[in-house]
């Protein structure tokens, strides 16, 4: 039954009908419903057990003739003639033996088994959603390459499988389309590979590119820009790299990694599943959700507003008036290059946070966490320091940092120049 639905799923995927994303976690699903309890049904509801068959004669044998069966008593129960005695029952017997070895079963750890056998199935997905897997199809593979013109314009792309590319500072615009056509048989996968074109359509202040309407299409797209150019990208699995395009952006992704470097414009970026890199960016705004992945930000300037439901969240030699962070689980890590006179403020659930200063600050400060403990190496002015909570003032209290955590350790320390690593 599992794996019938697992081909369904999987079908989803091939027809661009689903994520890999959320096809793993229905699989997921389907995994621990498999396993979750012995004799359950469809619900994982445990399903009666079975009554053993009723006896039936063999009909070459002839029938012993009538012996009176006296009643039969086991303990203060009385058995009546016919009945089997469940103590002597062979089907019985096994039953309850195998109701005893189930329950020494660690389901727990069969769960996490589950989760991890889950991982790798969305990782094949992945290749399914990408052309790289040809059990269940033929395929075939064509390239596009277009001119493209943009001063002046914003860029859009909707790409909902496959890898998305933009590079600015280059000599001559164009965008080239790799795309992987997936059929049921090889004459049907050479009839869509023919048909299919990229699509680009131009407004006054809009180029956009995107797929057309066909099932088990992936595409990876390389999009070269002259000028400046605002860019918007929206994509279901794949990953994304913004490098030098000089505008603002906007990414929102399913699943797979970002990486945006060379950028002077507002960013907003949205993701589901996929690691976040940020390098090299001046940008008036920042504003980061991530569920699932890892967040690096790297010599960026900007005013940053994050929140990561799971994963490391680390800024390294970065600057800015204004950072706010939210984590619900994982650790959080701030280089800050430069004296805080604005506002700094970090929360997290489950995971410890780290905060490095710049000599010079002009702030006032508040550590707090309700279970774990609190360091500062900072000589604050007008400090108290109580069980699990720090608050004082650097300067005149112009500004604040304020971190706190229900579950982690806080430190805030003096920035150290050589520092090379992230606490994790």
């Amino acid at each position: 039954m599992v794996k019938d639905e697992i081909r369904k799923i999987t079908n989803l995927v091939k027809e661009g009908k689903l994520s890999p994303e959320d096809a793993a976690e229905l699989i997921e699903a389907f995994t621990k419903a498999g396993g979750a309890k012995p004799n359950a049904d469809a619900n994982g509801h445990a399903a009666p057990i079975p009554e053993p068959p009723p006896m039936v004669e063999e009909p070459s044998v002839p029938p012993p003739p009538p012996v009176e069966e006296p009643t039969c008593e086991s303990g203060n129960e009385t058995r009546e003639p016919g009945t089997a005695d469940p103590d002597k029952d062979p089907l019985r017997s096994i039953i309850d033996t195998i109701q005893k070895q189930f329950e020494n079963v660690p389901w727990d750890e069969l769960s996490k088994a589950a989760k991890d056998a889950a991982k790798g199935v969305k990782a094949e997905i992945e290749k399914i959603a990408k052309g790289n897997w040809g059990l269940f199809s033929s395929q075939e593979t064509k390239e596009i390459e277009l001119p493209l013109t943009i001063e002046g314009k914003t860029l859009r792309i909707e790409n909902p499988t496959g890898t998305v590319r933009v590079a600015g500072k280059q000599a001559v615009g164009r965008v080239k389309a790799t795309a992987r056509i997936r059929g049921r048989d090889a004459e049907d996968a050479k009839k869509k590979a023919e048909a299919y074109t990229l699509v680009v359509e131009e407004s006054d202040s809009l180029v956009l590119i995107r797929q057309p309407d066909m099932g088990g299409l992936s595409v990876d797209l390389d999009v070269w820009v002259t000028s400046d150019t605002p860019v918007e990208i929206k994509t279901q699995s794949g990953d994304v790299s913004v490098t030098d395009t000089g505008g603002s952006l906007k990414a929102n992704g399913q699943s797979g990694d970002v990486r945006v470097k060379g950028l002077n414009g507002p960013i907003e970026i949205n993701l589901h599943s996929g690691d976040l890199e940020i390098v090299d960016v001046k940008s008036p705004t920042l504003s980061i959700e991530n569920k699932t992945g890892d967040i690096l930000l790297k010599n960026v300037d900007a005013n940053v507003n994050a929140r990561s439901a799971s994963g490391l969240f680390s800024m390294r030699n970065c600057t800015g008036k204004t950072v706010s962070i939210e984590s619900v689980s994982g650790n959080v890590f701030l280089d800050l290059a430069q004296a805080v006179s604005g506002s700094v403020s970090v929360r997290t659930v489950n995971g410890n946070a780290t905060v490095t200063v710049e000599d010079g600050s002009d702030c006032r400060v508040s550590l707090s966490t309700l279970r774990g403990s609190v360091s500062c190496d900072l000589e604050l002015k007008d400090d108290s320091r109580v069980d699990q909570r720090v608050t004082g003032r650097l300067g005149d209290g112009s500004g604040s940092i304020d971190v706190s955590a229900v579950n982690g350790d806080i430190v805030l320390r003096q920035r150290d120049h050589g520092q090379t690593t992230v606490d994790a």
